[in-house]
């Protein structure tokens, strides 16, 4: 059997929430909008985005962030290399409509301690208590 999948008007399911004033005083590129969840419940989602690069590092080997200087803009749809959906996800939509929590994306290029060459190296990405170990 076949069910027939029935359109979700997701504006009229949010008018029952109450209506937030959503004012972006922060700089970032940022939206509100409405959507639902998994059991076809209401809420509300913000989104803003914004980047760091990296300093310098220290002795101990940690590196403080900065705030880029150039206003990073939302990406409102997954873009691919080459411009070619059959080719990898370059950067993916900004727009989840449910994140539990936020995505750190690393983009750059790893160098060999020391400059020597070696086969691979251990790199590191920590945000607060959580760390990453990973292969170079």
């Amino acid at each position: 059997m076949i069910k027939q999948s029935t359109a979700i008007d997701v504006n009229s399911l949010a008018q029952s929430l109450p209506t937030p004033e959503f004012e972006n005083t922060t700089g970032l590129d940022a939206l509100f909008f409405n959507t639902l969840d998994q059991h076809q419940s209401a809420f509300h989602v913000v989104v803003a985005k914004t980047a760091y690069t990296l300093g310098a590092v220290d002795a101990h080997g940690f590196a403080t962030l900065h705030p880029c200087a150039e206003k990073v803009m939302l990406a409102t749809e997954d873009q691919h290399y080459e411009n070619d959906f059959l080719h990898s996800t370059m950067i993916e939509s900004d727009l989840a409509p449910y994140k539990p929590r936020c995505d750190v994306l690393v983009l750059g290029s790893g160098f060999a301690p020391r400059a020597q060459a070696v086969p691979q190296f251990s790199v590191q990405l920590q945000v607060g208590s959580v760390a990453i170990d990973a292969a170079s």
